[in-house]
C-alpha cells in the first residue's frame, strides 16, 4: 500500500489518498483499517473495511418472458403483490438503512411505491431469492420498471460457521 502526500484542501479538512493493488494471492476478502492523529498524536476512531478481492457480486437471475405470467418481467395483473427476485448466489437483508428498492411507472417516470431494504417487512430474503410484497394497485395499459440502490442485498460468501451476513 502507498499513501500520498497530505493536503489541506479547505479550512479544517485534511485528505491523503491510499493506493492498493493486490497480488494474485490475496485473492478473498482483505481487511484494512485505519485512524487519523493529529498533530498533537490524538488519534481519532478508526474506521475499517473489508475488500472483495478477485470476487463476482451475485447476478440477478433474469427470468424468460411468458405471457399471461406474474413474474417481475412479462404481464403483471392489477392485483399482483408478490415479486421475487432470485440470484445466483446466496442473499441477505443489509445491514443499513436508505438501500430502497423502488416500482417505477415508465409513462411518468415517477416512484410508485419504495420500501427501505434495512428494514421494510414486507421483503423477505430467503437463500437466493429475494420475495417484495406490495399493497399497489397496478394501473392497466401501464409499464412499470424497478430499481434497486447499491446494497439492496448482502452476500455471504466469506463467511464460515456459524456464519452472519456481514457488510
Amino acid at each position: 500500500m502507498v499513501h500520498s502526500a497530505i493536503s489541506n484542501p479547505s479550512s479544517g479538512l485534511w485528505t491523503m489518498t491510499l493506493t492498493w493493488t493486490p497480488l494474485s494471492a490475496q485473492s478473498g476478502p482483505q481487511g484494512f483499517c485505519a485512524a487519523a492523529i493529529d498533530n498533537h498524536n490524538l488519534q481519532s476512531d478508526p474506521w475499517c473495511i473489508t475488500y472483495l478481492v478477485d470476487y463476482t457480486s451475485p447476478n440477478i437471475i433474469r427470468p424468460t418472458i411468458v405471457q399471461g405470467s406474474a413474474s417481475p418481467i412479462g404481464t403483471v395483473f392489477s392485483n399482483q403483490s408478490i415479486f421475487s427476485i432470485m440470484a445466483t448466489n446466496p442473499v441477505g437483508r443489509p445491514s443499513r438503512n436508505g438501500t430502497n428498492v423502488c416500482f417505477n411507472d415508465a409513462a411518468t417516470n415517477t416512484s410508485v411505491v419504495c420500501y427501505d431494504a434495512g428494514y421494510a417487512s414486507n421483503l423477505l430474503y430467503n437463500g437466493y431469492t429475494i420475495i417484495i410484497i406490495t399493497n399497489v394497485v397496478w394501473t392497466y395499459g401501464h409499464t412499470y420498471y424497478v430499481t434497486m440502490d447499491s446494497g439492496f442485498a448482502s452476500g455471504n460468501v466469506f463467511c464460515r460457521e456459524p456464519c452472519y451476513m456481514t457488510h
